[in-house]
């Protein structure tokens, strides 16, 4: 019988400390209760004006009552319009650039091409102005 007294003085120590953690949990349960309940006064108190949600709510339900679906084709299509249009516009600028550099090379080889012409047929002329005066012909 001694030992049996000596088990249960061991049990009953042992609950001891759960006893405990249920009294402290219960404490801080009512704690975080009151600190909520004061929380939401002060919150209604200073936002009771607040509807932003339901304002928002009411326009989904006015865009969705005034419009069956025919709307996002519009869109898609009008989208696809504005994209191919400002397509066209960047690939012709980067075309128009593309050829005026060409033109632009072009250009400069013709004038490179007119002066060198121009300076042999000067020089063929000044030979054959030495030619005519050595053979004794008088130019004017």
């Amino acid at each position: 019988p001694a030992s049996h007294n000596y088990k249960k003085q061991k049990s009953t120590t042992k609950k001891t400390p759960i006893k405990m953690n249920i009294r402290s949990l219960f404490a801080l349960l009512i704690i975080a209760v009151v600190g909520a309940q004061e929380y939401q006064e002060s919150y209604g108190d200073e936002y009771s004006q607040d509807n932003l949600y339901h304002d928002y709510a009411m326009r989904q339900q006015e865009k969705e009552a005034g419009q069956a679906g025919g709307m996002g084709l519009g869109k898609l299509i009008m989208g696809g319009c504005v994209g191919w249009l400002a397509g066209a516009k960047i690939h012709s600028d980067r075309l128009r650039k593309k050829l005026n550099k060409k033109h632009q090379q072009e250009q400069k080889q013709l004038y490179t091409q007119y002066y060198n012409d121009v300076y042999t047929l000067q020089e063929q002329n000044g030979q054959l102005v030495q030619a005519l005066e050595q053979m004794g012909v008088r130019m004017k």
